[in-house]
């Protein structure tokens, strides 16, 4: 015996499309703060940094700017974090995050917007290109 969708679901018939009428589905819209975020433009300095930047940096200095990147929240365009955090996700020592914002800093890379420590909280960072 073969069930029908709407025997099976309990729908009334009329309620089912015919397989010959077009779908009606709408796509949901992107919430408006991704819109204005402008998430695209987070893309263009992905690309601008991979094609004028990355082939000049050292292994550490480019593992930070990716980390800050990630952390990178695209409402306020501004990543939050403290220096022993970007060590931990970039395979690194503090010390060594501290060489390379530096680094980052001086080549255009990186600014900071808010220094962070001991009872300051996260340092803020802004990612840049050396383009931009």
């Amino acid at each position: 015996m073969t069930v029908t969708d709407a025997e099976f679901y309990d729908i009334p018939a009329d309620d089912i499309p015919a397989d010959d009428a077009p779908a009606t589905t709408t796509q949901p819209e992107r919430p408006p703060d991704r819109q204005a975020a402008g998430v695209g433009s987070r893309f263009k300095l992905f690309n601008g940094f991979v094609d004028f930047d990355l082939a000049k940096l050292r292994r550490n200095d480019l593992a930070v700017w990716v980390v800050l990147f990630r952390l990178t929240d695209a409402t306020t365009n501004t990543a939050r974090a403290s220096y022993q955090t970007i060590a931990a996700s970039a395979g690194c020592s503090a010390a060594t995050v501290k060489r390379a914002v530096k680094q980052l800093r001086e080549r255009g890379l990186l600014r900071v917007v808010r220094q962070g420590g001991m009872n300051k909280g996260p340092s803020t960072f802004r990612v840049t290109t050396g383009t931009t």
